[in-house]
């Protein structure tokens, strides 16, 4: 039974946002380019499950620093992420990620990503 093991950072982000009215419009839109620093806290835990090893991870971060090219308006919110990782067979795995961004700005912005996925791993 290994221990939870906490982590702290910072995290960089940029993505890209477009101006909805103008695509109502039939205009062509300029993407709106987004830069965050987040503060990030979090732990991960080894455990056993069913004579699997699966690796958990979780976070919280909040804006430290933002800001927007192509707009006066900037985004500043928190996200968290939830990962998921066990090994299926010898050298393959499978892997889970739940990623949610919760933003306010000139409108409120909740982005959510999920992955999955199959690895294998070759050494």
């Amino acid at each position: 039974d290994w221990p939870v093991t906490p982590y702290a950072g910072l995290d960089y982000e940029r993505f890209s946002t477009l101006n909805i009215e103008e695509v109502q419009n039939g205009a062509d839109p300029d993407p709106i380019e987004h830069n965050f620093v987040f503060a990030t806290v979090g732990f991960g835990k080894t455990f056993k499950l069913m004579d699997k090893t699966i690796l958990f991870k979780s976070s919280i971060s909040h804006t430290v620093w933002a800001s927007s090219e192509g707009s006066d308006d900037t985004y500043s919110g928190t996200k968290y992420i939830v990962f998921m990782a066990a090994k299926l067979y010898k050298n393959w795995s499978t892997h889970f990620l739940l990623k949610q961004h919760f933003l306010s700005g000139a409108t409120d912005l909740t982005i959510t990503r999920l992955g999955m996925g199959i690895g294998y791993t070759f050494f």
